[in-house]
């Protein structure tokens, strides 16, 4: 049973619901390798649909579903920032954490930092091999 709100403006509320302040521009999108466009497409639908369960589960009054909810979306938030990353400040980097609705801390710093470091080893592993394999 919904609360406070009728099945219209809970499916109004569901369709508004966006990926803010996530977004690549085009030339961001170039910075970032095929592997990691499809990582960054996965993660924001993953955000946009754990917006809308919080959404819903609010909707029905379900506040322990809204708190767990809460704590899974930290992951794909922390994707999100660190694919973003590539190019931009550690102020902006914060101020995406804030505005997605984290809390910043040395626990997402070392998230980010951790991300960040498996990135560089992925694309140094695949230079590595791209050489090997054309200069072979």
């Amino acid at each position: 049973r919904l609360r406070g709100s009728g099945p219209r403006e809970v499916y109004a509320a569901l369709h508004g619901t966006t990926s803010d302040p996530f977004g690549l521009q085009p030339r961001a999108r170039l910075r970032l390798e095929i592997h990691e466009l499809r990582k960054w497409d996965k993660n924001q639908v993953q955000l946009v649909l754990h917006r809308q369960a919080i959404r819903l589960a609010a909707a029905l009054g379900k506040t322990e579903a809204v708190e767990r909810l809460r704590g899974d979306i930290e992951s794909c938030t922390i994707a999100l920032v660190s694919l973003q990353r590539v190019g931009c400040s550690y102020e902006h980097c914060r101020g995406l954490v804030e505005r997605a609705g984290l809390a910043w801390g040395p626990d997402v710093e070392n998230k980010l930092s951790r991300l960040r470091r498996q990135r560089q080893r992925s694309r140094a592993n695949e230079l590595n091999w791209m050489k090997e394999t054309l200069l072979a």
